[in-house]
Order: structure tokens, then C-alpha cells, then sequence
């Protein structure tokens, strides 16, 4: 993960570094044909192939992809960040995918007529499948395994973690108000399970993800909207 700077400039003012040579992938999906693309697997797969038409080069983005998009599934599913629609989630040209926009975070998803946009645990995509060459291959096995391996380090990390989260409290966030909002993170480490089962529930969330149908359908409907 490749995390960009922000800095605070005042009450409710601050600065947020531009990422160069990045694209969102709703951007990615609209240069590709717009909703339509979004159905089409190998959209981001062909975005990447051209910013990286050396194949070693290529070959790196999509190690780098794997790697990054691994981290990300892991911090948004953990941290409950919400409203991941594709205008939210970018991708540099060198491969790192990384998400902005981080107002909806431990579980307050929106809702839209009463209902949850999010159905999917974590976003992970087909799209993002087929950069990594599918189930089986070895870029989709390494994001598979550094996913997991993420997952447990957080929960063998937990106390410090939420140490940490107990000290925005005084912050006046509207999302972190009480004991109970944090209580999101303990309850989405499953500090009940054993190692051998967290990871076998981490790689059923990234399936689960990968068939939810809604996903797409929400991505479709914001790129007519926007």
C-alpha cells in the first residue's frame, strides 16, 4: 500500500497530496465504453497494458495490483470504510490501486431508500480478478495469500490497534463517538476464531465479494449518474 499525505490547515480545512499518472477506475471504465464496460472483465486488465506496454513492466503492475488491492480489501473490510462506489477506488498507471474519500468509515454505510448500498463485505471485482489472471494463477494466489496474512498480523495486533482507535474519541468525528463504533473493528478481527479459521473466513469474504452481483450494478448506476 501506498499511502498519499494529508494534512490538516485549520477547522475543517486541510490539503490532500495529488496522485500523479492515476486514474479512477470508474474513469478507467468510462474511457472503455462507459456502463456497458463494467460487465466486461478485462477492462482494467487492457488499462494497465497500455500505460505499461513493456512486459516486464507490465508484469510488475500487476504484481504491484496484487499486492496493494490485497492490503486494501483487508483496511476497508477491518475499518468498515463504506460508499465504495468506483469513483472512489483509483489505480496508478505503475499498478498501485489505492481508495480516497473516506467519509462513511466503522460500518455507517449509506443508504438509499432504506437500503444498504453495500452488500458485498470488501470490494473485489471481476475486473480485478482478471488482472491478477484469474483463480489458480499466481498473482490471484499471492493476492489470496498476502490478503490473509494481512488480516492475521491486525489480529494479532488487535489491542494496539483499537489503543490507537480509542484516541480519536476525543476527536468530534461524527463516526467515532462512542466505545460501540470502535466495537466494529473487535467484531470484524473474529478474535473468537483460531488462525486456521480467520484465514479460511478472509478468503470466503474475497469470494463472496467477487459474486456479488450488486457490486457491478452500483458501479453501472453511478457511472450514468455522474
Amino acid at each position: 500500500m501506498r499511502p498519499y499525505g494529508v494534512i490538516a490547515t485549520g477547522d475543517n480545512e486541510g490539503l490532500v497530496e495529488i496522485v500523479r499518472h492515476a486514474e479512477t477506475i470508474g474513469g478507467i471504465n468510462r474511457w472503455a465504453g462507459g456502463t456497458v464496460a463494467v460487465l466486461k472483465p478485462d477492462v482494467l486488465a487492457r488499462w494497465l497494458q497500455m500505460k505499461n506496454p513493456d512486459p516486464d513492466a507490465y508484469k510488475q503492475a500487476v504484481r504491484t495490483f496484487a499486492l496493494s488491492c490485497a492490503g486494501y480489501c483487508v483496511a476497508t473490510y477491518v475499518l468498515g470504510i463504506a460508499d465504495r462506489h468506483n469513483d472512489n477506488i483509483m489505480i496508478s498507471e505503475d499498478g498501485h490501486l489505492f481508495h480516497i474519500d473516506f467519509g462513511h468509515i466503522l460500518g455507517h454505510f449509506k443508504k438509499k431508500m432504506g437500503v444498504k448500498r453495500e452488500r458485498a463485505p470488501l470490494i473485489f471485482t471481476p475486473q480485478m480478478a482478471h488482472v491478477l489472471g484469474g483463480l489458480g494463477s499466481e498473482m490471484y494466489t499471492l493476492f489470496q495469500n498476502r490478503a490473509v496474512q494481512a488480516f492475521l498480523i491486525l489480529r494479532h495486533n488487535a489491542e494496539l490497534f483499537t489503543t490507537v482507535l480509542n484516541l480519536a474519541l476525543c476527536c468530534d468525528l461524527p463516526e467515532v463517538q462512542t466505545e460501540d463504533d470502535i466495537n466494529w473493528v473487535r467484531q470484524h478481527l473474529h478474535l473468537e476464531m483460531s488462525d486456521p479459521e480467520a484465514s479460511s473466513f478472509f478468503l470466503q469474504l474475497i469470494e463472496d465479494s467477487l459474486h456479488t452481483v450488486s457490486t457491478q450494478l452500483m458501479d453501472m448506476i453511478h457511472i450514468l449518474a455522474n
